[in-house]
């Protein structure tokens, strides 16, 4: 008896097509990675509201960035788009 199987469930990886219609697959890293820069993104552009400072946003991304560190506090490199997202957060310079 043949049994078909009609969905494979594949854990911590998600399928993705690029440009070219190729199907990719994203590891956890790259999706947690994804995650923090969108999570940037939507802080930034809640900021655009003088009228009150997102503390939903920056939590939101906070905890995101956080649990991609702890994901990859092993790990020897970090994703470029990470870097980005967490890049110019600190105080300002004194001048």
């Amino acid at each position: 008896m043949e049994a078909a199987f009609r969905s494979i469930i594949h854990l911590n990886w998600a399928f993705a097509i690029n440009q070219a219609g190729i199907v990719m697959v994203e590891s956890e890293k790259d999706r947690l990675a994804k995650q923090v820069a969108d999570l940037r993104i939507a802080f930034d552009v809640a900021l655009s509201d003088k009228r009150k400072y997102p503390v939903n946003e920056f939590n939101a991304f906070v905890r995101s960035a956080r649990n991609y560190i702890k994901i990859t506090a092993g790990d020897v490199m970090v994703h470029k788009s990470v870097v980005q997202a967490v890049n110019g957060l600190g105080m300002p310079s004194r001048s």
